[in-house]
């Protein structure tokens, strides 16, 4: 649909299963090693080293636990997960965090799910 308005394909290679396959082959075993050795097996040629080595990782948790996340949040009713597996309650004070943990941020996509008519 992204692509479509330009007559276009879009593709995602690291979504590719064909292109994740290979790469993991190439790696071999025991992989790449580190972020940085895999970042240069990837794109050595195409960029600076200074950004296939930075030490730090993109962040988008301000962004995604915005005011709508939090207010869904508080509103939640608790269905959309199953609870012999998540406490509800629990979940909810995660999401109402400063910084809730982004393992949980599937859960709260079923959550939301769930309650769209």
């Amino acid at each position: 649909m992204l692509a479509s308005d330009a007559d276009t394909v879009l593709v995602h290679p690291l979504l590719d299963p064909g292109f994740v396959a290979a790469f993991a082959r190439a790696g071999g075993r025991l992989g790449f090693g580190d972020r940085t050795a895999g970042m240069r097996a990837m794109f050595g040629d195409l960029l600076p080293d200074d950004v296939l080595c930075r030490p730090t990782k993109a962040e988008y948790g301000e962004v995604f636990w915005g005011s709508g996340t939090r207010e869904f949040a508080t509103r939640w009713s608790g269905a959309g997960v199953d609870s012999e597996l998540v406490d509800p309650d629990a979940l909810r004070h995660e999401w109402l965090k400063p910084r809730p943990h982004e393992d949980s941020a599937m859960l709260l996509h079923a959550a939301w799910l769930a309650e769209q008519d």
